[in-house]
């Protein structure tokens, strides 16, 4: 499935030890029909 619908505005930096897996902010939406807020997205190793 691709996200189109996701765009990255920024990606943190993470240590190598972190149970993060990524760390971004990120736009929903197209570019027609998008979110006015940017959001922060997390994927963590639970």
């Amino acid at each position: 499935m691709e996200k189109r619908w996701l765009r990255e505005v920024y990606d943190f930096k993470l240590s190598e030890e972190s149970a993060v897996l990524y760390n971004q902010i990120i736009v929903i939406g197209t570019t027609q029909n998008r979110a006015e807020n940017d959001f922060r997205l997390l994927k963590v190793i639970n």
